[in-house]
Protein backbone atom coordinates (compact mmCIF):
# COMPACT_ATOMS: atom_id res chain seq x y z
CA UNK A 1 0.00 0.00 0.00
CA UNK A 2 1.62 3.34 -0.56
CA UNK A 3 2.32 5.96 1.77
CA UNK A 4 -0.73 8.98 2.89
CA UNK A 5 0.86 12.33 2.09
CA UNK A 6 0.53 12.66 5.84
CA UNK A 7 2.81 9.80 6.24
CA UNK A 8 5.08 11.29 3.74
CA UNK A 9 4.97 14.59 5.57
CA UNK A 10 5.06 13.26 9.45
CA UNK A 11 9.01 11.72 9.46
CA UNK A 12 8.98 8.95 12.55
CA UNK A 13 8.69 10.75 15.70
CA UNK A 14 12.30 8.99 16.74
CA UNK A 15 15.71 10.52 17.85
CA UNK A 16 18.86 8.92 18.36
CA UNK A 17 19.30 10.11 22.40
CA UNK A 18 22.69 8.08 23.61
CA UNK A 19 25.78 7.13 21.99
CA UNK A 20 28.39 4.65 23.54
CA UNK A 21 31.51 5.50 20.79
CA UNK A 22 34.47 5.36 23.18
CA UNK A 23 33.88 1.79 24.87
CA UNK A 24 37.05 1.57 27.59
CA UNK A 25 39.63 -0.58 26.16
CA UNK A 26 39.00 -1.98 22.65
CA UNK A 27 36.12 -0.78 20.90
CA UNK A 28 35.40 -3.56 18.54
CA UNK A 29 31.92 -4.99 19.38
CA UNK A 30 31.49 -2.38 22.22
CA UNK A 31 29.84 0.41 20.60
CA UNK A 32 26.23 1.12 20.39
CA UNK A 33 23.53 3.73 19.74
CA UNK A 34 20.18 4.47 21.91
CA UNK A 35 17.11 5.71 19.98
CA UNK A 36 13.92 6.56 21.32
CA UNK A 37 10.11 7.78 20.32
CA UNK A 38 9.77 10.57 21.47
CA UNK A 39 6.17 10.73 20.00
CA UNK A 40 2.44 9.75 20.94
CA UNK A 41 2.65 6.95 18.29
CA UNK A 42 3.85 3.37 17.59
CA UNK A 43 7.02 3.43 14.98
CA UNK A 44 7.48 0.50 13.08
CA UNK A 45 10.72 0.02 12.08
CA UNK A 46 11.21 -2.07 8.80
CA UNK A 47 14.32 -3.96 8.87
CA UNK A 48 16.26 -6.04 6.82
CA UNK A 49 17.27 -4.41 2.57
CA UNK A 50 13.59 -4.61 1.29
CA UNK A 51 11.37 -1.86 0.19
CA UNK A 52 10.83 1.30 2.91
CA UNK A 53 13.61 -0.90 5.12
CA UNK A 54 15.52 2.11 7.19
CA UNK A 55 19.16 2.86 7.42
CA UNK A 56 21.73 4.01 9.91
CA UNK A 57 24.63 5.89 8.63
CA UNK A 58 27.80 6.71 10.50
CA UNK A 59 29.13 7.61 7.44
CA UNK A 60 28.41 4.45 5.63
CA UNK A 61 24.91 3.24 5.26
CA UNK A 62 23.88 0.33 6.99
CA UNK A 63 20.82 -2.02 7.47
CA UNK A 64 19.19 -2.86 10.83
CA UNK A 65 18.47 -6.27 12.03
CA UNK A 66 16.09 -7.58 14.24
CA UNK A 67 18.31 -9.26 17.40
CA UNK A 68 15.72 -9.29 20.21
CA UNK A 69 12.51 -7.59 20.87
CA UNK A 70 10.12 -5.99 18.24
CA UNK A 71 10.16 -3.97 15.72
CA UNK A 72 7.63 -1.58 16.73
CA UNK A 73 8.78 1.19 19.39
CA UNK A 74 5.88 2.35 21.05
CA UNK A 75 5.71 5.91 22.85
CA UNK A 76 8.34 6.86 25.27
CA UNK A 77 10.56 3.28 24.44
CA UNK A 78 13.70 2.82 23.74
CA UNK A 79 15.45 0.49 20.93
CA UNK A 80 19.38 -0.12 21.17
CA UNK A 81 21.44 -0.32 17.57
CA UNK A 82 24.27 -2.21 18.79
CA UNK A 83 27.16 -3.39 16.74
CA UNK A 84 27.69 -6.67 18.12
CA UNK A 85 24.27 -7.49 20.00
CA UNK A 86 25.75 -10.52 22.15
CA UNK A 87 29.03 -8.45 23.23
CA UNK A 88 26.20 -5.56 24.12
CA UNK A 89 24.54 -8.12 26.65
CA UNK A 90 27.39 -9.32 28.04
CA UNK A 91 28.31 -5.43 29.07
CA UNK A 92 24.31 -4.62 30.08
CA UNK A 93 23.28 -8.49 31.39
CA UNK A 94 20.26 -6.91 33.05
CA UNK A 95 18.84 -5.53 29.64
CA UNK A 96 15.77 -6.92 28.29
CA UNK A 97 14.44 -4.70 25.79
CA UNK A 98 14.77 -4.43 21.59
CA UNK A 99 17.86 -4.73 20.41
CA UNK A 100 19.09 -4.30 16.48
CA UNK A 101 22.18 -5.72 15.05
CA UNK A 102 23.50 -2.82 13.09
CA UNK A 103 27.30 -2.95 11.48
CA UNK A 104 29.01 0.94 13.04
CA UNK A 105 32.32 1.95 13.20
CA UNK A 106 32.17 5.34 15.85
CA UNK A 107 34.69 7.81 15.57
CA UNK A 108 35.93 8.53 19.26
CA UNK A 109 37.27 12.40 18.27
CA UNK A 110 33.23 12.75 16.87
CA UNK A 111 31.15 12.27 13.89
CA UNK A 112 27.60 12.64 12.48
CA UNK A 113 25.19 10.12 12.62
CA UNK A 114 21.86 9.63 10.71
CA UNK A 115 18.72 7.72 10.45
CA UNK A 116 16.18 7.31 7.31
CA UNK A 117 13.44 5.38 6.87
CA UNK A 118 13.60 4.90 2.78
CA UNK A 119 16.40 3.40 2.26
CA UNK A 120 18.54 6.22 2.48
CA UNK A 121 17.29 8.35 0.26
CA UNK A 122 15.72 10.81 3.01
CA UNK A 123 17.23 11.19 7.10
CA UNK A 124 14.65 12.10 9.38
CA UNK A 125 17.45 12.01 12.30
CA UNK A 126 20.76 13.98 12.09
CA UNK A 127 22.89 14.16 15.47
CA UNK A 128 26.90 15.47 16.02
CA UNK A 129 28.34 14.39 18.75
CA UNK A 130 32.31 15.25 20.10
CA UNK A 131 34.27 14.07 22.69
CA UNK A 132 34.73 17.40 23.97
CA UNK A 133 31.47 16.17 25.92
CA UNK A 134 32.97 13.42 27.11
CA UNK A 135 32.20 10.02 26.59
CA UNK A 136 36.23 9.14 25.56
CA UNK A 137 37.47 6.28 26.78
CA UNK A 138 36.58 7.16 30.51
CA UNK A 139 33.74 4.37 31.14
CA UNK A 140 30.71 6.94 29.97
CA UNK A 141 27.95 7.88 27.06
CA UNK A 142 26.89 10.61 25.76
CA UNK A 143 23.18 11.31 26.40
CA UNK A 144 20.94 13.94 24.45
CA UNK A 145 19.07 16.55 26.67
CA UNK A 146 17.15 18.96 24.21
CA UNK A 147 19.66 19.68 21.42
CA UNK A 148 22.90 19.04 23.32
CA UNK A 149 24.71 16.34 24.60
CA UNK A 150 26.14 15.46 28.46
CA UNK A 151 28.40 12.80 29.73
CA UNK A 152 26.59 10.66 31.54
CA UNK A 153 26.59 10.74 35.33
CA UNK A 154 25.81 6.78 35.52
CA UNK A 155 29.12 4.57 34.48
CA UNK A 156 28.47 2.47 31.34
CA UNK A 157 25.54 4.78 30.30
CA UNK A 158 21.96 4.20 30.71
CA UNK A 159 20.79 2.11 27.56
CA UNK A 160 16.95 1.65 27.08
CA UNK A 161 16.64 3.83 30.73
CA UNK A 162 16.06 7.70 31.12
CA UNK A 163 18.87 9.66 30.74
CA UNK A 164 20.93 11.30 33.38
CA UNK A 165 18.75 14.40 34.89
CA UNK A 166 20.53 17.49 33.63
CA UNK A 167 20.62 20.55 36.28
CA UNK A 168 20.05 23.88 34.86
CA UNK A 169 22.89 25.97 34.94
CA UNK A 170 22.25 29.33 36.81
CA UNK A 171 21.63 31.82 34.13
CA UNK A 172 24.32 34.66 35.73
CA UNK A 173 26.77 32.00 33.95
CA UNK A 174 25.67 32.99 30.39
CA UNK A 175 27.97 36.62 30.91
CA UNK A 176 30.83 33.96 31.07
CA UNK A 177 30.24 32.25 27.92
CA UNK A 178 33.62 34.52 25.96
CA UNK A 179 35.87 32.12 28.49
CA UNK A 180 33.88 29.40 29.90
CA UNK A 181 32.00 26.27 27.79
CA UNK A 182 28.95 25.19 28.84
CA UNK A 183 27.70 23.75 25.92
CA UNK A 184 28.53 20.30 27.26
CA UNK A 185 27.36 21.09 31.11
CA UNK A 186 29.04 21.88 33.90
CA UNK A 187 28.94 20.49 37.75
CA UNK A 188 27.69 22.83 39.69
CA UNK A 189 27.74 23.67 43.62
CA UNK A 190 28.23 26.71 46.07
CA UNK A 191 29.85 26.36 48.92
CA UNK A 192 31.88 28.36 51.17
CA UNK A 193 35.47 28.54 51.47
CA UNK A 194 37.55 28.18 54.70
CA UNK A 195 40.95 27.42 53.87
CA UNK A 196 43.59 29.27 51.68
CA UNK A 197 46.41 27.28 50.84
CA UNK A 198 48.71 29.35 48.07
CA UNK A 199 47.58 30.99 44.90
CA UNK A 200 46.10 28.23 43.30
CA UNK A 201 44.71 26.01 46.31
CA UNK A 202 41.97 26.46 48.14
CA UNK A 203 39.46 24.29 50.65
CA UNK A 204 35.43 24.55 50.79
CA UNK A 205 33.05 22.96 52.72
CA UNK A 206 30.92 21.02 50.75
CA UNK A 207 30.86 19.04 47.28
CA UNK A 208 28.82 16.45 47.90
CA UNK A 209 31.36 13.62 47.26
CA UNK A 210 34.32 15.38 45.59
CA UNK A 211 37.59 16.24 47.24
CA UNK A 212 36.64 19.57 49.22
CA UNK A 213 40.28 20.73 48.12
CA UNK A 214 39.90 22.39 45.38
CA UNK A 215 42.95 23.44 42.32
CA UNK A 216 42.43 26.81 40.53
CA UNK A 217 41.61 25.09 36.76
CA UNK A 218 44.23 26.36 33.94
CA UNK A 219 46.40 28.60 35.77
CA UNK A 220 49.33 27.98 38.15
CA UNK A 221 50.58 30.24 40.45
CA UNK A 222 54.05 30.94 42.20
CA UNK A 223 55.08 27.85 44.82
CA UNK A 224 56.52 28.66 48.03
CA UNK A 225 60.01 30.54 48.04
CA UNK A 226 59.41 31.86 44.34
CA UNK A 227 58.74 35.23 43.61
CA UNK A 228 54.90 36.51 43.59
CA UNK A 229 54.03 33.60 46.44
CA UNK A 230 52.71 35.13 49.05
CA UNK A 231 51.07 38.01 47.04
CA UNK A 232 48.97 35.31 44.93
CA UNK A 233 48.35 33.55 48.39
CA UNK A 234 47.17 36.80 49.61
CA UNK A 235 45.12 38.13 46.90
CA UNK A 236 42.93 34.69 46.75
CA UNK A 237 42.56 35.16 50.42
CA UNK A 238 40.92 38.98 50.19
CA UNK A 239 39.21 37.75 47.57
CA UNK A 240 36.57 34.58 48.63
CA UNK A 241 37.87 33.59 51.68
CA UNK A 242 35.10 33.00 54.49
CA UNK A 243 32.73 33.92 51.34
CA UNK A 244 30.22 31.37 49.49
CA UNK A 245 31.49 30.45 45.63
CA UNK A 246 29.82 29.30 42.74
CA UNK A 247 31.75 26.49 42.05
CA UNK A 248 32.30 24.82 37.90
CA UNK A 249 33.26 21.89 37.50
CA UNK A 250 33.93 19.71 34.02
CA UNK A 251 31.51 16.52 33.57
CA UNK A 252 33.91 14.65 32.00
CA UNK A 253 35.74 11.87 35.25
CA UNK A 254 38.98 12.33 33.85
CA UNK A 255 39.29 16.14 34.06
CA UNK A 256 37.25 16.44 37.34
CA UNK A 257 40.30 15.58 39.86
CA UNK A 258 44.17 16.35 39.55
CA UNK A 259 47.24 13.46 40.26
CA UNK A 260 46.93 14.99 43.82
CA UNK A 261 43.76 14.59 44.65
CA UNK A 262 42.24 18.28 44.14
CA UNK A 263 39.01 18.72 42.48
CA UNK A 264 39.77 20.78 39.54
CA UNK A 265 37.47 23.46 39.39
CA UNK A 266 36.60 27.17 37.96
CA UNK A 267 35.74 30.03 41.55
CA UNK A 268 33.35 32.64 40.96
CA UNK A 269 32.54 35.40 43.34
CA UNK A 270 30.48 38.83 42.35
CA UNK A 271 30.46 38.50 38.65
CA UNK A 272 34.42 37.84 38.85
CA UNK A 273 35.82 34.31 37.81
CA UNK A 274 38.86 33.93 40.68
CA UNK A 275 41.15 31.95 38.02
CA UNK A 276 41.11 34.47 35.75
CA UNK A 277 41.60 37.88 38.21
CA UNK A 278 44.62 35.53 38.87
CA UNK A 279 45.64 36.07 35.70
CA UNK A 280 45.07 39.79 34.85
CA UNK A 281 47.00 40.35 38.13
CA UNK A 282 50.33 39.01 37.32
CA UNK A 283 49.62 36.42 39.91
CA UNK A 284 49.41 33.36 37.70
CA UNK A 285 50.57 31.45 34.51
CA UNK A 286 48.39 29.70 32.29
CA UNK A 287 48.80 26.07 33.09
CA UNK A 288 47.28 24.10 29.62
CA UNK A 289 46.02 20.64 30.76
CA UNK A 290 43.31 19.91 28.40
CA UNK A 291 39.66 20.61 30.11
CA UNK A 292 36.25 21.59 28.75
CA UNK A 293 35.53 23.94 30.65
CA UNK A 294 38.06 26.44 29.45
CA UNK A 295 38.20 28.45 26.08
CA UNK A 296 42.05 28.56 25.89
CA UNK A 297 42.60 30.50 23.54
CA UNK A 298 40.55 33.78 25.26
CA UNK A 299 42.25 32.93 28.46
CA UNK A 300 46.27 33.15 26.36
CA UNK A 301 45.13 36.30 25.58
CA UNK A 302 44.22 37.30 29.15
CA UNK A 303 47.96 36.00 30.61
CA UNK A 304 49.53 37.72 27.56
CA UNK A 305 47.82 41.35 28.75
CA UNK A 306 49.84 40.64 31.67
CA UNK A 307 52.96 39.83 30.23
CA UNK A 308 52.42 42.66 27.81
CA UNK A 309 53.06 44.96 30.81
CA UNK A 310 55.23 43.04 32.95
CA UNK A 311 52.89 43.14 35.21
CA UNK A 312 53.62 40.52 38.51
CA UNK A 313 55.73 37.58 37.48
CA UNK A 314 55.98 38.88 34.11
CA UNK A 315 58.34 41.39 36.15
CA UNK A 316 61.35 39.59 34.35
CA UNK A 317 60.31 39.69 30.68
CA UNK A 318 61.36 43.06 30.55
CA UNK A 319 64.08 43.25 28.03
CA UNK A 320 66.98 44.75 29.77
CA UNK A 321 66.18 42.99 33.38
CA UNK A 322 68.04 39.86 32.84
CA UNK A 323 71.18 39.93 30.76
CA UNK A 324 74.27 37.69 29.14
CA UNK A 325 77.33 39.03 31.50
CA UNK A 326 80.23 36.94 31.21
CA UNK A 327 81.03 34.00 29.09
CA UNK A 328 84.54 31.92 28.97
CA UNK A 329 84.58 30.43 25.48
CA UNK A 330 88.53 29.26 25.33
CA UNK A 331 89.36 28.25 29.51
CA UNK A 332 92.91 27.10 30.21
CA UNK A 333 92.28 23.10 30.38
CA UNK A 334 89.46 21.21 29.02
CA UNK A 335 86.81 23.28 27.15
CA UNK A 336 84.39 20.35 27.12
CA UNK A 337 84.31 20.85 31.49
CA UNK A 338 84.97 24.50 31.57
CA UNK A 339 83.26 26.85 29.36
CA UNK A 340 80.39 28.33 31.25
CA UNK A 341 78.23 30.86 30.42
CA UNK A 342 76.82 33.99 32.85
CA UNK A 343 73.53 35.51 33.64
CA UNK A 344 73.00 38.46 35.15
CA UNK A 345 69.49 39.88 36.94
CA UNK A 346 69.65 43.74 36.87
CA UNK A 347 66.85 44.33 38.55
CA UNK A 348 65.90 44.33 42.84
CA UNK A 349 63.69 41.60 42.36
CA UNK A 350 63.88 37.94 42.80
CA UNK A 351 62.79 36.93 39.60
CA UNK A 352 62.08 33.16 37.87
CA UNK A 353 63.61 32.21 34.71
CA UNK A 354 61.57 28.71 34.25
CA UNK A 355 61.67 27.77 30.38
CA UNK A 356 63.88 30.82 29.23
CA UNK A 357 65.83 29.49 26.69
CA UNK A 358 69.82 30.04 25.89
CA UNK A 359 70.29 29.13 22.46
CA UNK A 360 73.65 28.73 20.16
CA UNK A 361 72.00 26.22 17.39
CA UNK A 362 71.39 23.78 20.08
CA UNK A 363 68.50 24.90 22.69
CA UNK A 364 68.99 24.88 26.40
CA UNK A 365 65.91 25.44 28.36
CA UNK A 366 66.25 26.73 32.02
CA UNK A 367 65.02 24.47 34.62
CA UNK A 368 61.52 24.83 35.77
CA UNK A 369 62.15 26.38 39.53
CA UNK A 370 65.31 28.47 38.53
CA UNK A 371 65.42 31.98 40.19
CA UNK A 372 67.81 34.50 40.05
CA UNK A 373 68.74 36.87 42.91
CA UNK A 374 68.48 40.59 43.21
CA UNK A 375 70.99 41.98 41.14
CA UNK A 376 72.02 38.29 41.29
CA UNK A 377 74.01 35.88 39.13
CA UNK A 378 73.60 32.57 37.83
CA UNK A 379 76.15 30.49 35.65
CA UNK A 380 75.67 27.82 33.50
CA UNK A 381 78.89 25.45 32.34
CA UNK A 382 79.20 23.44 29.42
CA UNK A 383 78.12 20.19 30.58
CA UNK A 384 74.43 21.48 31.88
CA UNK A 385 73.57 23.36 28.99
CA UNK A 386 75.48 21.41 25.84
CA UNK A 387 76.48 24.41 24.24
CA UNK A 388 79.73 24.95 22.78
CA UNK A 389 81.34 27.93 22.67
CA UNK A 390 83.43 28.41 19.53
CA UNK A 391 87.15 29.67 20.50
CA UNK A 392 86.79 31.30 16.74
CA UNK A 393 84.56 33.46 17.52
CA UNK A 394 80.75 33.19 17.53
CA UNK A 395 77.61 34.25 19.10
CA UNK A 396 74.80 33.44 22.28
CA UNK A 397 71.03 34.28 22.45
CA UNK A 398 69.06 34.35 25.01
CA UNK A 399 65.16 33.62 25.11
CA UNK A 400 61.79 33.83 27.16
CA UNK A 401 60.10 31.24 27.44
CA UNK A 402 57.93 31.94 24.78
CA UNK A 403 60.53 32.40 21.99
CA UNK A 404 60.56 36.33 22.22
CA UNK A 405 64.46 37.65 22.00
CA UNK A 406 65.87 38.88 25.22
CA UNK A 407 69.44 39.41 24.72
CA UNK A 408 72.06 38.35 22.11
CA UNK A 409 76.11 38.88 21.79
CA UNK A 410 78.72 37.99 19.47
CA UNK A 411 82.41 37.87 19.67
CA UNK A 412 85.46 37.34 17.58
CA UNK A 413 88.52 34.91 18.47
CA UNK A 414 88.61 33.95 22.08
CA UNK A 415 91.80 34.84 23.91
CA UNK A 416 92.38 31.78 25.71
CA UNK A 417 92.11 31.86 29.90
CA UNK A 418 89.97 35.20 29.17
CA UNK A 419 86.59 35.90 29.61
CA UNK A 420 83.74 37.93 27.75
CA UNK A 421 82.51 40.56 30.12
CA UNK A 422 79.67 43.08 29.75
CA UNK A 423 80.78 46.72 31.03
CA UNK A 424 77.78 49.33 31.20
CA UNK A 425 79.60 50.77 27.83
CA UNK A 426 80.60 47.44 25.98
CA UNK A 427 82.23 44.17 26.51
CA UNK A 428 85.88 43.69 27.33
CA UNK A 429 88.05 40.80 27.22
CA UNK A 430 89.55 39.99 30.48
CA UNK A 431 92.23 37.57 32.76
CA UNK A 432 90.10 38.55 35.44
CA UNK A 433 87.02 35.90 35.92
CA UNK A 434 84.02 36.60 37.80
CA UNK A 435 81.63 33.72 37.74
CA UNK A 436 78.68 34.14 39.81
CA UNK A 437 80.04 37.89 40.71
CA UNK A 438 80.08 41.24 40.23
CA UNK A 439 82.50 41.87 37.14
CA UNK A 440 85.66 43.70 37.56
CA UNK A 441 88.31 45.04 35.03
CA UNK A 442 91.88 44.98 35.54
CA UNK A 443 93.39 45.36 32.69
CA UNK A 444 96.62 48.53 32.36
CA UNK A 445 96.79 48.69 28.25
CA UNK A 446 96.73 52.09 27.17
CA UNK A 447 96.31 52.53 23.86
CA UNK A 448 95.82 55.12 20.91
CA UNK A 449 92.55 54.38 19.19
CA UNK A 450 91.19 56.24 16.52
CA UNK A 451 88.75 58.90 17.04
CA UNK A 452 85.52 57.88 15.09
CA UNK A 453 82.61 59.74 17.00
CA UNK A 454 83.56 62.41 19.70
CA UNK A 455 84.61 66.04 18.17
CA UNK A 456 88.10 66.95 18.44
CA UNK A 457 88.99 68.50 21.64
CA UNK A 458 92.79 69.19 20.09
CA UNK A 459 95.80 69.90 22.55
CA UNK A 460 93.03 70.39 25.54
CA UNK A 461 92.39 67.76 28.40
CA UNK A 462 88.21 66.30 28.69
CA UNK A 463 88.23 65.70 32.23
CA UNK A 464 85.45 62.74 33.71
CA UNK A 465 84.67 62.14 30.33
CA UNK A 466 84.31 58.37 28.88
CA UNK A 467 84.57 57.21 25.21
CA UNK A 468 81.83 55.32 23.85
CA UNK A 469 82.34 52.28 22.89
CA UNK A 470 85.43 51.57 20.30
CA UNK A 471 84.26 49.98 17.24
CA UNK A 472 85.87 46.55 15.85
CA UNK A 473 84.69 44.90 12.38
CA UNK A 474 82.48 42.78 14.05
CA UNK A 475 80.40 45.67 15.81
CA UNK A 476 81.72 44.35 19.21
CA UNK A 477 83.16 46.85 21.82
CA UNK A 478 86.98 47.34 23.47
CA UNK A 479 87.02 48.71 27.45
CA UNK A 480 85.93 52.04 27.79
CA UNK A 481 88.55 54.55 28.82
CA UNK A 482 88.77 58.24 29.93
CA UNK A 483 90.18 60.66 27.66
CA UNK A 484 93.48 62.14 28.58
CA UNK A 485 94.02 64.31 25.62
CA UNK A 486 93.58 64.87 21.81
CA UNK A 487 96.57 65.78 19.66
CA UNK A 488 96.45 66.09 15.88
CA UNK A 489 98.93 63.56 13.91
CA UNK A 490 98.63 64.14 10.53
CA UNK A 491 96.40 66.20 8.45
CA UNK A 492 93.52 63.94 8.03
CA UNK A 493 93.49 62.12 11.34
CA UNK A 494 93.12 62.32 14.52
CA UNK A 495 94.18 60.36 17.74
CA UNK A 496 92.92 60.49 21.48
CA UNK A 497 95.38 59.41 23.88
CA UNK A 498 93.37 56.91 26.12
CA UNK A 499 94.43 54.97 29.10
CA UNK A 500 92.75 52.09 30.68
CA UNK A 501 92.46 51.40 34.46
CA UNK A 502 90.67 49.55 37.25
CA UNK A 503 87.05 49.51 37.21
CA UNK A 504 83.71 47.59 38.25
CA UNK A 505 80.88 47.17 37.01
CA UNK A 506 78.97 49.70 39.39
CA UNK A 507 81.67 52.73 39.58
CA UNK A 508 83.09 55.19 37.40
CA UNK A 509 86.24 54.45 35.78
CA UNK A 510 89.27 55.41 38.00
CA UNK A 511 92.72 56.22 35.97
CA UNK A 512 95.52 53.95 37.50
CA UNK A 513 98.17 53.63 34.78
CA UNK A 514 100.72 55.15 32.68
CA UNK A 515 100.42 56.90 29.21
CA UNK A 516 101.63 54.72 26.71
CA UNK A 517 100.83 55.09 22.48
CA UNK A 518 100.39 51.68 19.95
CA UNK A 519 103.06 50.52 18.68
CA UNK A 520 101.98 51.85 15.22
CA UNK A 521 102.57 55.68 16.72
CA UNK A 522 105.27 54.85 19.64
CA UNK A 523 108.32 56.48 17.44
CA UNK A 524 106.80 59.02 15.94
CA UNK A 525 105.76 59.98 19.79
CA UNK A 526 108.93 59.93 21.11
CA UNK A 527 110.31 62.05 18.41
CA UNK A 528 107.46 64.58 19.20
CA UNK A 529 108.05 64.55 22.67
CA UNK A 530 112.28 64.74 22.36
CA UNK A 531 112.14 67.55 19.94
CA UNK A 532 109.32 69.29 22.99
CA UNK A 533 111.73 68.24 25.91
CA UNK A 534 114.91 70.32 23.44
CA UNK A 535 112.94 73.42 22.34
CA UNK A 536 111.47 73.70 26.64
CA UNK A 537 115.35 73.64 27.62
CA UNK A 538 116.91 75.92 24.93
CA UNK A 539 114.07 78.19 25.77
CA UNK A 540 114.81 78.05 29.19
CA UNK A 541 118.63 78.49 29.07
CA UNK A 542 117.60 82.12 26.69
CA UNK A 543 115.12 83.44 29.19
CA UNK A 544 117.66 82.30 32.21
CA UNK A 545 120.31 84.43 30.35
CA UNK A 546 118.20 87.10 29.97
CA UNK A 547 117.23 87.37 33.35
CA UNK A 548 121.29 86.81 34.78
CA UNK A 549 122.44 89.57 32.33
CA UNK A 550 119.20 91.83 33.34
CA UNK A 551 119.46 91.18 37.33
CA UNK A 552 122.75 89.86 37.76
CA UNK A 553 125.59 90.73 35.57
CA UNK A 554 124.08 94.41 34.41
CA UNK A 555 124.24 95.67 38.22
CA UNK A 556 127.78 94.13 38.76
CA UNK A 557 129.28 96.00 35.94
CA UNK A 558 127.13 99.05 36.94
CA UNK A 559 129.03 99.11 40.24
CA UNK A 560 132.55 98.93 39.10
Amino acid sequence: MPKTALAEEQPPQLQISEIMYDFPGSDDGNEWVEIYNFGNEEVKIIAGSGANSWRFSDGSNHTLNLYSGSTIIQPAQFAILADDPATFLTDYPQFSGTIFKVPMSLKNTGDTLKLSADRGLTWFSEVTYSNQCGGDDDGYSLERSQDNWYISQKEGGTPAEENSPIKPLPQNLDQFSEFLNLSCGAIYFRSKVNFVVDGDTLKVENLAGLPTAIRLLGIDSPELGFPFYQQAKDFVFQMVFDKEVEILISPKKAQQIDEFGRTLAVIILNEQILNLSLLREGLAKRFDKANQLILAQNWDEIEQEAKNVYKGIWASYQKGNVVISELLPDPVGNDNELEWIELQNLTSDTLDLSGWILDKKTQFKIPNGTIIAPLGFLVFTRPQTRIALNNDGDSLDLYFSDGTLVDSISYLKAPEGQSFTRFPNGWVWTTTLTPASENIFQEKIITAVKQTNLPAVENKIAENQTTPPVEQQNSIVTEPTKIIKTIKITKTKKYTILVAGSYSSKLQPQVKGTLMLEKSSINWYIQTKITETLLIILLIFYFSRQLWNLFVKVPMQLRH
